[in-house]
């Protein structure tokens, strides 16, 4: 399926057939519209017409889920150093090792979804065919990579928490950290943390982009996933058992019938924190997605300034809207 020629049938000009990889589809951007001119928001600020149309990016993103995971969408920014211009593409990769019918078919019919998608963002999107998807793919020979993904932290805890990876059947001690969740010891818990949403328009890493003197590439992966009952089950029970101990009241400590230690209220904010960001998140990764991101270039500074700069959006902004059921910021 690495026909290229201009007068192929669409199936032909708008996908490619790597055996070990699948079909390849794509579209590019040739520019962005003027969001805060969609006469379809309802807000009168500018600050609140982006924000409605955040939202509208975050179901434009969950229209891309599919339960069977067999799909990998790319983002991708190519800054073109000679011509000074970022080009934007938006390429898919439907997993299958089988040259069927059903599997160009259904190639098809991403490619058409997502045409359509754009299309109602005001978007005017134009197929890649062979040769454009043939040089996008193959020619990616630089230097240098730098990969941008989930941040991940520990947290110091009480260290007269019972944070023991195996519960303790005393009845001082009835609750426990999972093992998975233990780090160093006593002394830490593990913390991940999903990207919540879009909290600003995302300059500074598209003025780190534009600001490079060599070539620079930053490709967002985003593929459908679902938690494995294994995964959700661990989650709950950690958002459950830092909740427990996050608020311990300990036992009178009776010595020959008379109270020899008092009862104590043993409070951790740091650990209630991690119970509400592991429960809010697992609310909310219902239909979720793998995401990484990847800048390259030939040059090893510029690809580590881009991915700083992307690392750090995505880490200080803030999401606009809380979560469903939650009454104060987690961020």
């Amino acid at each position: 399926m690495n026909q290229t020629s201009d007068s192929a049938p669409l199936v032909y000009l708008n996908l490619s057939l790597d055996t070990a990889k699948g079909f390849i589809f794509g579209l590019q951007i040739p520019f962005l519209p003027d969001f805060l001119l969609d006469h379809t928001l309802l807000g009168k600020e500018p600050s609140d017409r982006i924000q409605e149309y955040s939202r509208r990016w975050t179901q434009f993103v969950s229209g891309l889920w599919r339960s069977r995971g067999d799909v990998t969408y790319s983002l991708r920014f190519d800054f073109n150093q000679t011509h000074r211009r970022i080009d934007t593409y938006i390429l898919g990769r439907l997993h299958t090792t089988s040259n069927s019918p059903k599997g160009i078919n259904q190639a098809n019919i991403l490619l058409t979804d997502l045409e359509r998608m754009l299309e109602t963002f005001g978007f005017e999107p134009t197929s890649l065919t062979g040769n454009q998807l043939k040089s996008l793919v193959d020619n990616y020979s630089y230097h240098y990579c730098f990969e941008v993904c989930q941040e991940e932290v520990i947290t110091p805890i009480r260290e007269d928490t019972p944070i023991k990876g195996k519960a303790n059947t005393s009845k001082e001690m009835e609750f426990a950290i999972p093992k998975e969740f233990v780090y160093q010891g006593n002394q830490y818990i593990y913390g991940i943390r999903p990207w919540w949403g879009a909290g600003g328009s995302f300059l500074v890493p598209f003025n780190a982009l534009a600001s490079q003197s060599s070539a620079v590439s930053v490709c967002i992966l985003l593929s459908p996933t679902q938690l494995n009952p294994t995964e959700q089950n661990l989650m709950a029970e950690i958002a459950r058992q830092a909740e427990s101990l996050a608020q311990l009241q300990t036992r009178v400590i009776n010595v020959q019938g008379m109270p020899n230690d008092p009862s104590q209220n043993k409070t951790d904010p740091q650990l209630r924190w991690e119970s509400r960001l592991y429960a809010a998140n697992l609310r909310r990764l219902n239909h979720p997605f793998l995401s990484t991101i990847f800048c390259f270039s030939d040059n090893y500074a510029a690809a580590q300034q881009v991915a700083s700069a992307i690392a750090s959006t995505l880490r200080e902004e803030q999401a606009y809207d809380l979560p469903l059921g939650e009454s104060q910021p987690l961020f």
